[in-house]
């Protein structure tokens, strides 16, 4: 318990990784004689402040992915996910009743725990947080036809978006909650949250917390 207050673990992963490609799906694959998923839950099954874990997959790999994770004491249920990742949280957070949830992609198997840290920090004391990295790179947007016209945006202000994000589980149910009935679809569960008029906190992320894409 953070403070009095349950924190809970929902890590998606139940993509297909199409953008990856090769025959399992990027999570299943292993980095020397671990899977992606199970690096990427192994900081939260041994963080002293979770809870419990909640793992989304989909149907094809359900019962591998409960085979993979029996291993975790902290793992509460591995579930099927949905067409979606949001339609896959959504789902996971139906069965977290309240205290704090955490975020986590089941591709990102590098976060750390001072990371988690504070981000759980940032969502008790703001209600939702996002770990964040300055963006390094010029970036460009294109403002006309076949990129011809483009612009330069302001690069201290941008920032790289990572996962866990942290949030009360009531603003982040009520966020999934307006985004079903308006048939509203993000890119992350922050941007769900921001829609509700709630302030979403940055914490310091980090570098070496990739997601594994392409």
């Amino acid at each position: 318990m953070f403070n009095g207050k349950k924190v809970t673990v929902i890590v998606a992963a139940a993509g297909q990784g199409s953008r990856f490609g090769g025959d399992l799906p990027k999570q299943f694959l292993k980095i020397g004689n671990k899977t992606v998923l199970e690096m990427a839950i192994e900081p939260f099954q041994d963080h002293p402040v979770v809870d419990g874990i909640i793992i989304a997959a989909s149907e094809e790999y359900l019962e591998y992915c409960k085979n993979l994770c029996s291993s975790f004491n902290k793992t509460e249920a591995v579930i099927c996910g949905g067409k979606q990742r949001q339609d896959s949280v959504y789902a996971c957070l139906k069965k977290v009743s309240d205290g704090l949830v955490l975020v986590h992609d089941g591709a990102r198997p590098f976060v750390t725990h001072d990371v988690i840290d504070r981000v759980i920090d940032g969502a008790y004391n703001h209600g939702a947080s996002v770990p964040c990295v300055p963006v390094k790179e010029t970036i460009r947007q294109s403002e006309g036809h076949e990129g011809l016209s483009s612009a330069t945006l302001e690069r201290s202000s941008l920032f790289c978006v990572q996962t866990p994000q942290g949030f009360h589980t009531e603003i982040l149910k009520r966020a999934y909650e307006k985004a079903k009935m308006d048939g509203f679809v993000g890119t992350d569960d922050a941007g769900l949250v921001e829609r509700l008029g709630e302030p979403v906190a940055i914490t310091e992320g980090d570098y070496a917390n990739i997601k594994i894409t392409t």
